[in-house]
């Protein structure tokens, strides 16, 4: 087999052709069974090359369909399938999550016989959810042939995601038929055009301020103070996971300890569907900690990932002057129970956090840059320390921050104004200027890309809300203008840039210097009146 790709309904596989015997043409009447001297041929109708002594009686058996061919020229075939099983040892789809009507059981006979038997009920109509909700007007993937971020494509265990450039505008394309609805593409984008959407961050976020509301209170109620901390959770292997640990707890609890009291478990969707809007959203609520447990079988981009955000959402809880309240639990494999019992144990000891601020009463939306600004300006509000000048450097895989400007080497020729694709960078129409507004900035790199002067760096910080609002001005210069008609044509630091590189060419040489100096119309004539 030399491809196999597709999903459920619709596998293509490419193989070559290596047995005598075409399958597709192939009627299974056993005719070169029975003939075959050498009993070469088995069951499956594929031949044994070390028993076949050529007698070709097999070619002879089966002339009225002409299926058998030992010097068959064209091997190469192609063909699709619903449903797939794969036999072999090394399967050829490896991905953490399979699409749907792909198995592979493996070596062991009763795994191949519950699987065959599987396969014979999925017949009919099957229904898949839409995990995802994509808006190309904000994707940073790509601008003017440049690509920017990948951070979707990257992560998806998949394949589902791919890059799509048009006109040179660059987004991506989800097949929903591969998506699994891991979610981990709506964590890792930092503009929030990739969205999840089963259930959304607002419908979460509302259950998860219920949930701290109604601790508090019922806390209030006894005359204690501790805070909630939220253990998210993936639904299905989470929930196993945490009531087989109940059940040990209470049966042997000298060996196993179960959630403490505080602890309250957030079933979701996939552990990796989440991110720093609705943990940082529910610290907001008053909860003391947000504890991820991912419980072993996930795809390492999925860790990888929620250690990043993880690391990046503590580094802005530390810049406000709070502890690290965000942590991540991994378990080796599937269903072990000491490592989570060890994390229920020391969780006990230690006791429930206080929360970080009062709880707030806002909602969480389904636009994640507005929300996490909405969080980030209530944090700011209850901050212990307060931002120092020029903000707090944050690491490089941050979705806030700022541009540093070479001001010496910058033309302002606007080229990324143009390849901006948030906004954050303005020009002015009325002189040379450039403008730029952190918030709407997203750190994809594609103006650092873009750029001819190379006067561009990305500067990964948090500011204060009102810094981030702010349009600040980069560079400016005066303008240039034509020096037969008046007319401004351009920038003097990019005048002066062209006169010394094409002030020794030939083209250019006396007089006709003076050209670079005209507007495009001014120069024409000025050409024209030499020639007369």
């Amino acid at each position: 087999m030399s491809k196999l790709d597709g999903y459920l309904g619709h596998f293509t596989v490419d193989w070559n052709l290596q047995n005598p015997i075409d399958p597709e043409m192939c009627t299974r009447c056993g005719a070169c069974v029975e003939v075959c001297p050498e009993g070469a041929i088995d069951d499956a109708f594929q031949i044994d090359f070390n028993k076949c002594k050529s007698h070709r009686d097999c070619i002879t058996a089966c002339a009225g369909i002409g299926a058998i061919n030992f010097d068959r020229v064209d091997r190469q075939r192609s063909s699709e399938f619903d449903l797939i099983m794969d036999l072999r040892a090394d399967p050829r789809m490896r991905m953490s999550q399979t699409p749907q009507g792909y198995f592979a059981p493996g070596k062991d006979p009763l795994e191949q016989a519950l699987v065959a038997n599987q396969l014979l009920g999925l017949v009919g109509e099957f229904e898949k959810p839409k995990y995802f909700a994509y808006n190309e007007k904000v994707c940073a993937h790509g601008r003017n042939g440049k690509v920017g971020c990948n951070a979707c494509i990257d992560v998806c265990s998949t394949g589902a995601i791919s890059s799509l450039f048009k006109n040179g505008q660059g987004t991506v394309e989800v097949n929903p038929n591969l998506c699994m609805g891991c979610g981990a593409c709506s964590t890792v984008c930092p503009s929030g055009a990739m969205r999840y959407n089963y259930p959304s961050v607002s419908h979460q976020g509302k259950e998860i301020k219920t949930l701290a509301n109604v601790f508090i209170a019922e806390s209030a109620k006894a005359k204690q103070s501790s805070m909630p901390a939220l253990l998210l959770h993936t639904l299905k292997a989470g929930a196993q996971l945490l009531d087989s640990l109940g059940r040990s707890a209470h049966l042997r609890p000298k060996q196993f300890e179960g959630l403490p009291s505080f602890v309250l478990p957030y079933g979701i969707e996939h552990i990796a569907s989440t991110g720093l809007d609705l943990w940082l959203g529910a610290l907001s609520y008053g909860f003391g900690e947000v504890i991820l447990l991912l419980t072993g079988d996930e795809d390492p981009a999925y860790r990888a990932a929620l250690e990043t955000q993880i690391d990046l959402g503590n580094a802005i809880l530390v810049a406000y002057g709070f502890d690290a309240r965000l942590s991540l639990v991994q378990l080796e494999s599937a269903g072990d129970l000491q490592p989570a019992s060890i994390v229920m144990g020391k969780l006990r000891q230690r006791g429930a956090l206080p929360a970080i601020c009062s709880p707030a009463s806002f909602g969480l939306g389904n636009q994640k840059r507005e929300t996490i600004e909405m969080v980030l300006e209530y944090l700011q509000k209850q901050a212990k320390t307060a931002l120092p000048a020029g903000g707090v450097a944050l690491s490089k895989s941050s979705f806030l921050g700022g541009l540093n400007m070479n001001k010496d080497a910058c033309t302002l020729c606007m080229s990324c104004v143009g390849s901006c694709p948030e906004g954050a960078l303005l020009d002015n129409l009325d002189e040379p200027k450039l403008s730029f507004i952190e918030k709407q900035c997203v750190q994809c790199g594609i103006c650092v890309q873009t750029c001819p002067e190379q006067a561009l760096s990305l500067a990964p910080r948090l500011q204060t809300v009102e810094e981030r609002k702010q349009k600040v001005e980069l560079n400016e210069t005066k303008p240039f203008h034509c020096i037969s008609c008046g007319k401004v044509f351009g920038t003097a630091k990019m005048v002066d840039l062209m006169l010394v590189k094409l002030g020794a060419h030939g083209a250019f040489a006396g007089a006709a210097l003076d050209r670079l100096k005209m507007c495009s119309d001014c120069r024409v004539v000025d050409m024209v009146k030499k020639e007369l």
